[in-house]
């Protein structure tokens, strides 16, 4: 018998507000396990656990300046003096060294300081002549010495649990020995694509095709939010069997896969129906939003404990639902904030909103003067990707508002754009 469709089901009738759909993620997307990862992956991530140091930062006395380390005690009197070279210490001798009383050092930065040896001075106020050092000034004990464990001593708490490790943190725990480091990882990620109609970028296009831009699109979004394990999956055609083993695959491989296309009420919209002949879930579908209505997300236990965040077809629809549920998603499988970053900016022109539905805007950022305001998107249409172009981040207005020039709206920002030059109005 013929299976039964989506549209004829009780849960068709779904059609949620924005903040539940996105309580509805917070309370159920859960970090994927801790695991190691190599550091040169780990900035972004969450540390799973306390990290300690298991060694001293400098782990010996060294030098901060080439120069010549001498022992103050040698230079009585007021000087100038002449101090007879007894040798050079290079960075990476390993030989411990022992200054002789009345004798200087040649020493470059980083090498080791030699026993008995008190201060360093800068070669720039050294005159070397006949291997002697002349010194005029008198320099101070301790100047330009680094001690062991004077920047982290062995013990000390380096990054407690549940910190977002900087780019710079990652050298840090290089320094005291790290190669890798235990974190919630970032996510495997599948893009899938449905449609008859789709073609891949460079190849001829015929009557009644158009080009797959969505997957395009999610995948340079995804990587300039730091996602590298990112399957892009070929286009399948609006057949349910074909949809089924594509999305089943994708996600018995992947941790969260996007998809873009077959999630509205059509007669070839199949996502909802191969999710529930998956054993999924669907936590929410449709939204009460514009663009973007039809956007779902679904759990699916049995395999591999994998998320589907589906997506609308229609390409401002997919930017759309990026911004507020796939990166939301990926966000807490990571364990990180789920909010997307957002600064209040002054409407640079006016702007107004018809329908019923909450309206995500674009705009993008323009100078005025001496700050930046946001300019909204002209004509933004869910099936016109040339109307959000060049668009930094996303406004929400509510239908019948009409904002006028000048009015603070909250700005939510796309990956990438949030540490743009701007002076925010106070």
């Amino acid at each position: 018998s013929e299976p039964v469709h989506y549209r004829s089901l009780p849960e068709a009738a779904m059609f949620i507000k924005l903040q539940e759909a996105l309580e509805r993620i917070d309370k159920s997307v859960t970090p994927l396990p801790a695991r190691e990862i190599p550091l040169a992956d780990a900035a972004g991530c969450v540390t799973a656990a306390d990290i300690v140091s298991p060694m001293n930062i400098p782990s010996f006395d060294n030098s901060a300046m080439d120069g010549i380390a001498l022992r103050t005690a040698d230079l009585p009197g007021t000087g100038p003096w002449i101090l007879p070279l007894q040798e050079t210490i290079s960075a990476g001798d390993s030989a411990q060294k022992t200054l002789e009383h009345g004798h200087a050092v040649k020493i470059m930065t980083g090498a080791p300081l030699p026993v008995g040896a008190d201060s360093i001075l800068p070669v720039e106020e050294v005159e070397f002549l006949n291997n002697t050092a002349h010194i005029q000034q008198l320099p101070g004990k301790g100047d330009f010495i680094r001690t062991l464990g004077s920047d982290v001593r062995s013990g000390d708490l380096l990054f407690p649990s549940r910190t977002i490790l900087k780019p710079t943190d990652t050298g840090i725990l290089a320094a005291v020995g790290f190669c890798t480091v235990r974190v919630i990882p970032r996510p495997s990620i599948a893009i899938l694509s449905t449609g008859s109609e789709l073609v891949p970028p460079g190849e001829p296009l015929i009557f009644g095709q158009v080009y797959n831009s969505n997957i395009t699109c999610l995948e340079a979004i995804l990587r300039s939010e730091g996602f590298t394990d990112i399957h892009c999956l070929p286009p399948v055609s609006d057949d349910r069997t074909m949809i089924a083993e594509a999305l089943a695959g994708a996600l018995r491989n992947h941790q969260v896969v996007i998809s873009s296309g077959g999630v509205s009420m059509g007669d070839r919209d199949y996502i909802p129906d191969v999710i529930r002949d998956l054993g999924g879930e669907i936590l929410f579908h449709k939204v009460r939003i514009k663009p973007g209505k039809p956007a779902l997300l679904a759990r699916f236990r049995l395999l591999s404990d994998s998320w589907l965040v589906g997506l609308p077809g229609n390409p401002v629809s997919v930017v759309v639902g990026y911004h507020l549920y796939a990166r939301r998603v990926l966000r807490k499988r990571m364990h990180l904030p789920p909010a997307p970053k957002q600064n209040m900016i002054p409407l640079g022109l006016e702007l107004s909103v018809t329908g019923k539905r909450l309206n995500l805007v674009g705009v993008r950022m323009q100078q005025d003067g001496d700050h930046m305001v946001a300019i909204p998107a002209v004509n933004q249409t869910s099936g016109k990707p040339g109307s959000i172009r060049g668009i930094d981040g996303f406004i929400r207005v509510e239908p019948g508002e009409i904002l006028g020039p000048g009015t603070m709206v909250n700005v939510e920002w796309l990956p990438g754009h949030h540490n743009l030059d701007f002076q925010e109005e106070k």
